[in-house]
């Protein structure tokens, strides 16, 4: 049987490659992801509302049509 000599552990390229201030910035990509999530969700909110006033107003519309007919 061979031996292998085992080394010590040392930086390997993907360690050397990644900043030291890796943390900071991986939580400014989440903060900013966070802040999207939450613009989408706020438009789409101020999109249902719209819509729903749209609806009412032709809901009350078509009554008041209806209204006209009887």
């Amino acid at each position: 049987m061979v031996n292998k000599l085992k080394t010590p552990p040392s930086k390997t390229v993907s360690q050397s490659l990644i900043p030291i201030d890796y943390s900071d910035v991986l939580n400014e990509l989440k903060s900013k992801i966070q802040m999207a999530q939450l613009k989408a969700v706020a438009s789409v909110n101020s999109e249902l509302t719209s819509l729903a006033e749209v609806r009412e107003g032709h809901v009350d519309f078509s009554e008041a049509a209806l209204q006209q007919m009887s």
